[in-house]
C-alpha cells in the first residue's frame, strides 16, 4: 500500500518566499523603528504633545529618506529570511 510522496514546493520557491517575506517585514520594521526614534527625539526636545502621526507625516515628507530606510531594512530582512530558510533546510535534511 504505497502512496504518492507529499508534494512540496521546490527549495528555490521556499528560499525566494522566505527572502521576500523577510524583506517586506524588514522594510516595514526599519521604517517604524526610525519613526518611533524620531518621535522620541522630538518629544524630548520639542514641544510636548507631538504625536506619532505627526512625526510619521514629517518623515514621509523628507524625500528619499523613507525609501532609503525601507531599502536598507528590506536588505537586512531578506538576509535574515535567507538565514531562516537555510536553518529550516538543514534541519529538514536530518
Amino acid at each position: 500500500m504505497s502512496h504518492a510522496p507529499e508534494q512540496r514546493p521546490e527549495w528555490g520557491t521556499r528560499c525566494a518566499g522566505c527572502a521576500l517575506a523577510g524583506g517586506l517585514v524588514g522594510g516595514f520594521v526599519a521604517c517604524a523603528a526610525v519613526i518611533v526614534t524620531l518621535w522620541m527625539g522630538f518629544a524630548s526636545v520639542g514641544p510636548r504633545g507631538v504625536t506619532v502621526g505627526e512625526t510619521a507625516a514629517w518623515f514621509f515628507q523628507q524625500g528619499p529618506a523613507p525609501l532609503m530606510c525601507f531599502a536598507v531594512g528590506a536588505a537586512a530582512g531578506a538576509g535574515l529570511g535567507l538565514v531562516a530558510w537555510l536553518v529550516w533546510w538543514i534541519r529538514s535534511r536530518r
